[in-house]
Formats: structure tokens, C-alpha cells, sequence
């Protein structure tokens, strides 16, 4: 079999590294502004990041495997590793952390699905668990048709004009930002490996195509074309490479981060900070065994000698990290440590479903008071969720129901339906008079 890699000691493209930066910070700054607002003019800012990561993708494989023209079991398992090692712990945690509060209906149905990379297959798995995730699936999919359409746009830029031309036909159908089939972000990632093989301005020129759909989805084709323009040798290669390289874990990871400072998403009673000290152990734990997974597979072999201060400094911090997440669960378990406790209300949800059917969205669950005080006047607000990126039908999709009174140590039943065109995520927060 040929050499697939055209070197194995390349250096890091600091472009590179900035393009995935920027794209992460505006995927993040989206989310951010949007659970704040619920404001939908703001999904442009979250399309260009991901599409700059489609891009991206494709410049980078034929960087490293230009020689790649046919589909290899072997380097498609190396770049499934890649994501599936830390995706199914990220799974794991959000299910053990949040529970209903990020998935609806089966259990087992929605781990199966994600695992397997299919949860588009149906309306309950669509954007659950992790909302942010449903970029992973095309994503996959264009790994597996890399090396024909590395192939063919190396050939032939006449390939690249085809494949703009069918990417405006999809996005012409679906009307909306984002969507799992890999033909919806085809053009990106074939832009990318046109990109690779310096047919730049000639990328550029084609990628104009897409205007005829929205002007706006031009936008990252021409920010990469301006990054890629400029050396940057100002900036610092270190800190741009480290948060590059840890895009996929600040992908799936932060909206957890950002649901729980806000209070939004509890985890168990735990309190704000324990919650957020917990999901960060949890987090770090995951890259552990994330790491090892790759390493069992011979993706990564690190050759650098390891500074035994810096590495024990590590270890101790970690070792605090887990002793007190430790503790924090067996506070959960038994429920009686002070750490736990509040004179003020602590609502949190215990069971959260939605379910879809016939124009209509149902939801039911039930609420609970784990604090040292009775909650007065509970009120449920709720409204649809960042996901998926959908037009609206002309609503804001919000809406608020009154619970009552909720007795310490208490619990609350809901339930409740809305007209609904399509299956939407619902997300849900509740506050109180003496909250």
C-alpha cells in the first residue's frame, strides 16, 4: 500500500490553528448569546463557526493524506478514534450528570443512535444529549467520501463547481443553517481540500455560487481565504495551537458549562459551584481516558521527555480534583452534608420528557425541593432550545406554567402540551419567590 501521510513531522499552520480558534470562540459566543436572548438572528454567528470547521477539516486530511484516492478501513478507523473516544465519555457524562434534562424517550435508543452516529434517524434523538454534537454525523460521512472527493477535486476544479452547485440545491430544500445529510456542508469541505492544493482564488471565485442561496453563507469561505493571507507571526503559536488542538472537546463540552453557570441545567442538588467543580473533574477525567483509548490505538505516541515536577504539580491537582468530586457524590448519594444544604429552596428538576406527535410537542416531568425552606409561587419557564437551527413559525416557542408551591423536601408533577410544527428541544428553568 502507498505512503498515505506526506510527512510525518509537519509543523502546525498557525492559520490553521487560528481558523479552528475563531471557530470554536464563535460557536461558543453563539450559544452563549442565544440562551441569554433567544434571539434567532443570532444563528449566523454559530453557521460561520461551524462552517469554518467543515473547511478546515478538508484542508487539513490533504495536508496529510493528499495521496488518498480510495476508502481505507484502516485510516477511517484512525480518524473515527479520533472522535468517538471522547465523544462516548462526553455521552456517558451528560447522561449521568443532566439525565432527562438533555434527552427524551428511551435511554438505550438515544445512546445507540449517537454511538453509531445515526441520531438523526429520529425526532427524539435529534439534537439530544449533547445539542451541540449534531455536527458529528456529516462530519463522518465526509470522512468516509474523502478520498473520492480528494480525488476528484484535485483533478478537476470543474468537480468543485459540481459540488457547489449540488450543496445550493440541498441548502435550497432545507432553508435553514444547518442539517445532517454530508451534502449540506459538501462545498465547505471540498473548498478545504481545493484550498490544500493552492487553487485559492479559484476556490474563492466558485464558492461565490452559494450567494444565489444567501449571501451571507459566503462568509467563511472569504474569512479562510483572508486568514491564509497573512503570516501572523505575531501571535502566539503555543496558546493558538493548545486550544486548537482541543477544539472537539470545547465542542461538545461547553454548552454543559455554560447551562450550569447560568442554573439552567442542575446537577442533582449540588449547588453551583460544587456543580461546576464536579462537571470540570468529570471533564478532565474523560480527556484521561479519552487519551488512553487513542493511545491503546496507536493514534498518538508522544516521544517528548516529561518534566517530573510539572507532572507530579499534575497529579496532586488532579488527585484534589477527584478526592473532593468523591465527596460530593457521596454527598449526593446520602443527601445529609452540609455542603448540600440551603435555609433558601433548592429546585432542581428529578424527571424531564418531551415527545412528538401530530403538530403537537408534550412535555412532563416533575420538580423537587431539596432545600431547607418551602419554595413559594414556582413558576416553569420554557422555551424551544438552541437546537435544531430552524426558522420559527413566526413564535418565540416561549412559554410559562405556574406550579404552586413546593413543600421542603417536596415534589411537583408536570404536565403539558403546545402546538408544535416540528420536534424541537425544549429547555426549561424554574424560579420561585424565595428562590
Amino acid at each position: 500500500m502507498p505512503e498515505l501521510s506526506m510527512a510525518k513531522k509537519e509543523k502546525r499552520i498557525i492559520s490553521v490553528d487560528l481558523i479552528r480558534v475563531l471557530a470554536i470562540l464563535l460557536v461558543i459566543v453563539f450559544h452563549l448569546l442565544f440562551i441569554l436572548t433567544h434571539n434567532n438572528s443570532l444563528r449566523p454567528i454559530g453557521f460561520v463557526g461551524v462552517s469554518l470547521f467543515f473547511i478546515v477539516s478538508g484542508f487539513v486530511l490533504v495536508k496529510h493524506y493528499s495521496r488518498l484516492e480510495e476508502f481505507s478501513f484502516k485510516w477511517f478507523f484512525k480518524r473515527y478514534i479520533k472522535i468517538a473516544s471522547l465523544y462516548y465519555f462526553a455521552l456517558i457524562v451528560f447522561v449521568l450528570l443532566f439525565s432527562k434534562q438533555v434527552y427524551s424517550g428511551s435511554l438505550f435508543k438515544n445512546l445507540l443512535l449517537h454511538a453509531l452516529f445515526l441520531d438523526f434517524l429520529t425526532p427524539e434523538t435529534m439534537y439530544s444529549i449533547i445539542g451541540s454534537a449534531w455536527f458529528l454525523p456529516p462530519l463522518i460521512g465526509l470522512y468516509i467520501l474523502f478520498p473520492y472527493l480528494n480525488k476528484f477535486t484535485k483533478k478537476s476544479l470543474w468537480f468543485l463547481v459540481f459540488v457547489f452547485v449540488v450543496m445550493s440545491v440541498v441548502r435550497g430544500e432545507y432553508l435553514t443553517l444547518a442539517s445532517f445529510p454530508p451534502l449540506f456542508f459538501i462545498g465547505e469541505f471540498c473548498f478545504g481540500i481545493a484550498f490544500a492544493y493552492n487553487k485559492k482564488v479559484e476556490a474563492l471565485l466558485i464558492s461565490l455560487l452559494i450567494v444565489l442561496i444567501d449571501p451571507m453563507m459566503v462568509i467563511p469561505f472569504a474569512i479562510f481565504f483572508v486568514v491564509f493571507s497573512f503570516k501572523w507571526k505575531f501571535l502566539s503559536s503555543k496558546i493558538l495551537s493548545v486550544i486548537a488542538a482541543n477544539t472537539l472537546l470545547l465542542f461538545l463540552f461547553h454548552e454543559a458549562f455554560i447551562e450550569t453557570c447560568l442554573g439552567d441545567w442542575k446537577i442533582y442538588s449540588l449547588n453551583k459551584f460544587n456543580g461546576l467543580f464536579l462537571l470540570s473533574t468529570v471533564t478532565l477525567v474523560s480527556v484521561y481516558l479519552s487519551g488512553r483509548v487513542r493511545n491503546y490505538f496507536s493514534m498518538e505516541k508522544s516521544k517528548k521527555r516529561k518534566n517530573e515536577k510539572v507532572e507530579t504539580l499534575k497529579a496532586a491537582v488532579f488527585a484534589i480534583m477527584i478526592g473532593y468530586s468523591g465527596f460530593l457524590v457521596f454527598s449526593i448519594i446520602f443527601a445529609q452534608d452540609s455542603v448540600l444544604t440551603s435555609p433558601a429552596p433548592i429546585l432542581s428538576f428529578d424527571y424531564f420528557d418531551s415527545s412528538y406527535a401530530s403538530g403537537r410537542c408534550y412535555v412532563e416531568g416533575s420538580v423537587s425541593n431539596a432545600g431547607g425552606a418551602d419554595a413559594v409561587e414556582v413558576v416553569m419557564n420554557c422555551r424551544r432550545g438552541i437546537f435544531p437551527l430552524l426558522p420559527l413559525d413566526g413564535d418565540s416557542g416561549e412559554w410559562s406554567e405556574e406550579l404552586g408551591q413546593i413543600a421542603q423536601d417536596g415534589e411537583v408533577d408536570f404536565s403539558f402540551e403546545v402546538e408544535c410544527s416540528k420536534p424541537v428541544r425544549f429547555e426549561c428553568d424554574i424560579e420561585c419567590e424565595n428562590c
